[in-house]
């Protein structure tokens, strides 16, 4: 039962377009689609930050069911495997974006957002390419790509992943919600006392802290993946679709929850509550997705799940082709052709990618993984036998 679940891959392409049309909001200085989209369901369209949420919580899943399906830890290979599932394409990828924006950026364009104008217009360093290569630290993410903040906690997640898949496994789900709580909110110490201050956006340890609890649910899903879509199938008609309006709710407009408890005058932690909103929305969207047989058949057609294929090389580049394209073209074409243009080269682009470079990558950590399972042969031949 437990195959590859490309559902979930048709999920995450889904996201990583909605990252894309995000972008396309922030660029010009009245934030056109936002103003447009915000106070309607449209909003689904632009939500970078809740699909980045979703990234996360998935990523916990991923990581945690063959594991809980028995398949042991090497620490080793394991750590091998994702830096050459993430760090290798990201690695190609700023290189390109570094070197595009030394010939293309004229240090900004007037008319556009502060938003696009913080990108490609440092003053490179041998310490920011340093940082870049390092990707762990405390980043200037926004310096060449700021997609990439998400992959800072990504990779210092993965170096820790045992402990949280420790967490997973030994305790109760509840309690495994309740140390990620902790984590989290041992977390917003930093925003009020200021013990690191983020060089990109949200680029601090204290934020993975808050980000590996996103990861912690991802394996509580794993972890109860039969029970749950059991349950799922067994609602009424009623109630699912009262989930996935609740789901669609809590994922576009966390911030709902932010005015309730201002009304009451509750004091909380508005960021940490609304990714926790948010990332409810991603959960249940998770589970409806593995869930319900329509929405599978939704998500199978092949355009969607082609994009589920290539979304990390569509994540890690389609901000670089609308710097590209933008400096090229502003000024000699309406925004919006600049931003159908950005779609188009961008799903070419990262078709590309995928197939040279992360397939590639992907193959030799396979190649590596299937070593150490040879290795490993002969000492359960061993076992089995005494």
């Amino acid at each position: 039962m437990h195959g590859r679940l490309e559902q979930l891959d048709s999920l995450r392409g889904l996201a990583a377009v909605t990252v894309m049309f995000s972008h396309f909001s922030d660029v010009t200085t009245t934030y056109l689609f936002s103003v447009l989209f915000a106070r309607t369901p449209l909003k689904v369209l632009i939500n970078g930050h809740s699909a980045v949420l979703l990234f996360f919580v998935l990523s916990g899943f991923v990581l945690s069911l063959p594991l809980l399906n028995g398949r042991p830890i090497n620490y080793s290979v394991f750590v091998g495997r994702r830096i050459l599932r993430i760090y290798m394409p990201y690695l190609v990828s700023i290189i390109l974006s570094i070197l595009l924006s030394l010939v293309l950026s004229r240090g900004g364009i007037g008319g556009l957002s502060d938003w696009f104008n913080i990108t490609w217009t440092s003053k490179i360093s041998i310490s920011l390419l340093y940082e870049h290569l390092l990707l762990i630290g405390n980043i200037h993410s926004d310096a060449f790509n700021n997609v990439i903040w998400s992959l800072v906690h990504e990779m210092r997640i993965s170096l820790l992943f045992p402990l949280v898949f420790l967490i997973v496994k030994k305790f109760d789900w509840k309690y495994s919600i309740l140390i990620g709580f902790f984590l989290s909110f041992f977390s917003i110490l930093n925003d009020n006392f200021g013990f690191q201050v983020s060089n990109g956006y949200f680029t601090t340890n204290w934020d993975t802290l808050h980000y590996a609890s996103m990861f912690i649910i991802g394996g509580v899903i794993a972890k109860h993946f039969k029970e749950i879509i059991m349950m799922y199938q067994s609602l009424s008609k009623l109630i699912k679709w009262i989930l996935f309006i609740s789901a669609f709710v809590f994922y576009n407009y966390p911030g709902v929850g932010i005015r309730i408890l201002n009304i009451i005058n509750f004091p909380y932690p508005a960021r940490v509550l609304m990714d926790y909103i948010g990332g409810m929305g991603a959960v249940l969207f998770i589970v409806i997705a593995l869930g319900s047989g329509k929405v599978t058949k939704l998500l199978m057609l092949k355009p969607i799940n082609f994009i589920g294929k290539i979304s990390y090389s569509l994540y890690l580049y389609h901000l670089v082709v609308l710097l590209s394209l933008t400096y090229l073209l502003y000024s000699v074409v309406p925004i919006g052709v600049i931003f159908l243009l950005t779609i188009v080269v961008s799903i070419c682009f990262s078709t590309l990618a995928y197939f040279f470079v992360e397939v590639p990558f992907m193959k030799l950590g396979k190649k590596i993984s299937n070593k150490q399972k040879l290795k490993q042969l002969p000492k359960e031949l061993n076992k089995s036998i005494t």
